[in-house]
């Protein structure tokens, strides 16, 4: 039986072997693709809490002071709503493919993907602090989004139904289901 490994941002399958080199060579990538959508898509949901925006608030002494007007959603999930750009520069990269994103800092991120493994990303240069829970996260503790997201698709089932179907669905496209 194949097997799903989970290595931080990666979700690799190993031992097709039962299969027809040509069927799993086919339904492989089209599931790790429809994989890969779903932790998206679950990552932007756990990314999309509150708006949350900022007031100004002025002290009787003439003093004025920014804070945040939604602070008691901060700090689980969903994640508030600053930008949007944990949500927009979430994605992935598809299996022998690779992709290049500016990260905000000045520099490129590059992922690459093998032929049997589906790669989730964030490239918001602040992404690591939220999922770690650093510097301006650290009171709010380690928000490990793409790590939970990868989770809950794998332990709702859905990776092993999207392998399955993909591959019954190419057993029938060659005359061999």
């Amino acid at each position: 039986m194949y097997r799903i490994e989970i290595t931080g941002d990666r979700v690799l399958v190993k031992n097709l072997d039962q299969y027809d080199k040509g069927i799993s060579d086919r339904a492989l990538p089209k599931a790790l693709k429809a994989i890969g959508r779903d932790v998206v898509g679950k990552a932007t949901e756990l990314l999309t809490g509150n708006r949350t925006g900022v007031k100004t608030l002025t002290s009787k002494n003439d003093i004025e002071r920014t804070v945040r007007t939604n602070p008691s959603v901060s700090g689980a999930y969903p994640v508030t709503i600053f930008t949007g750009n944990l949500r927009r520069l979430a994605g992935m990269v598809n299996p022998g493919e690779t992709v290049s994103s500016d990260d905000r800092a000045g520099g490129e991120i590059s992922y690459t993907a093998g032929p049997e493994e589906v790669i989730i990303f964030n490239s918001a240069f602040y992404a690591s602090m939220i999922h770690e829970g650093l510097g301006s996260s650290e009171k709010y503790g380690a928000r490990p989004f793409l790590d939970d997201a990868i989770e809950a698709i794998h332990s709702s089932g859905n990776m092993d139904n999207r392998i399955i179907e993909e591959l019954e669905k190419e057993k029938i496209n060659s005359g061999l289901g």
